[in-house]
This record gives structure tokens, C-alpha cells and sequence, in this order.
């Protein structure tokens, strides 16, 4: 067991890996709507680590809420 410092993801049994969904733009913009609403002024960093996760290792998460990736500080867990 290792222990870690935030932040750090919880759950990966939302990802796909290799490919994006393949979603009709309308959920697209719900899921973007849900992390700008979830995270509210985490949302940057939100979207860079899950920019990150995409770019460098092809892990595309589908499910990232405040459940899932948590930041420590004030990151409202659990919802």
C-alpha cells in the first residue's frame, strides 16, 4: 500500500482506454456542463488532469465527478 497526496483519482471503472466515447454532441455537452457545475472552482484543474489522463495515457475518464478525483482542501467529498 502506498499513501498519496492529492490530488489523486478514486475510480477507474468509468474509463474507457484508447478511445473517446463515441457520444452524440448533446450528451458531450452535458458532460462537460456536469464537471463545470460539480467542480465549480476546481473546474481548471479538473480539466487538465483529465486533459492529462487523455494526452499522455490514452485513459479517458467518463465519470469524473468530486467522487472520483479529489483535490483535498475544500473538494466537497463526499457528494
Amino acid at each position: 500500500m502506498t499513501v498519496v497526496d492529492p490530488p489523486y483519482l478514486l475510480d477507474f471503472a468509468s474509463c474507457t482506454f484508447d478511445f473517446k466515447p463515441d457520444w452524440p454532441e448533446h450528451v458531450w455537452e452535458h458532460f462537460y456542463q456536469q464537471i463545470d457545475e460539480e467542480f465549480e472552482h476546481h473546474r481548471e484543474r479538473a480539466y487538465v488532469i483529465h486533459n492529462l489522463l487523455w494526452r499522455r495515457f490514452g485513459i479517458f475518464h467518463t465519470d469524473l465527478s468530486p467522487r472520483n478525483l479529489y483535490f483535498g482542501e475544500d473538494n466537497d467529498l463526499p457528494r
